[in-house]
């Protein structure tokens, strides 16, 4: 809220519930994006343009190359966070460094924070394993796992955890856009690709027809912008 409150003081306008649709580029520079609204379609032109999305919607759109994750691609899955509490912090200091773990940095104090990720040498790795070998943990539980001390909460702490994995599907699209869902159309067969975050917005712009955006441009050329 401040700083949208600062924003809009010097001069800045807020357009809430927008989706970004397409960016319109000449000579390797954005000239304007399409947005879907309430409205409809409304292409916005300005002389610079931040991605914040998050995932890099708008910089892919404008093609400019990008890479995720580590040397094999994959990114760190969604966290499940939540706080227990009954937590003895030193007697569980105490067990993770008789392991020899080092991870966290503070050995004395009242923050304590400790982690494990499979295949990555974690010194609590073989605890979790035995879990998984009396079918209390799936080897998805080992995927990911964090705690931490609270601030001026002395026996409470705060758990991260994967959120509970998503069944894969396949999703073959048609929209005038699916270039732009997680690479191109033409990097993978017959237009398949695995539904992730972007499928919704490529099953919106398949519903929308493709000459909806074409409107758009033809808007942004008359300089019908928002």
């Amino acid at each position: 809220m401040l700083f949208e409150e600062l924003y809009v003081s010097n001069g800045g306008r807020l357009l809430y519930d927008a989706t970004l649709v397409d960016a319109v580029c000449e000579d390797k520079h954005i000239r304007y994006i399409v947005v879907m609204t309430v409205n409809g379609l409304q292409a916005i032109a300005a002389g610079n343009f931040v991605d914040a999305t998050g995932d890099a919607v708008l910089t892919r759109m404008a093609g400019v190359p990008t890479s995720s994750g580590d040397e094999n691609g994959d990114n760190q899955v969604s966290s499940l966070r939540f706080i227990m509490g009954g937590i003895d912090v030193e007697k569980y200091r105490e067990y993770v460094l008789s392991l020899h773990d080092e991870f966290s940095p503070l050995k004395t104090g009242y923050f304590f924070e400790s982690a494990m990720v499979a295949g990555r040498s974690f010194k609590l790795e073989p605890i979790f394993r035995e879990g998984v070998a009396e079918g209390l943990l799936t080897e998805e539980d080992l995927r990911y796992y964090q705690c931490f001390s609270l601030p001026n909460q002395a026996r409470l702490h705060g758990l991260q955890l994967p959120a509970s994995p998503q069944p894969e599907a396949e999703h073959r699209c048609t929209g005038p856009l699916c270039r732009h869902c997680r690479g191109t159309r033409e990097d993978r067969p017959s237009g398949a690709f695995s539904a992730g975050k972007d499928a919704g917005l490529c099953a919106q712009l398949s519903a929308a027809d493709s000459g909806h955006a074409g409107r758009a441009r033809e808007l942004a050329a008359q300089g019908q912008t928002c």
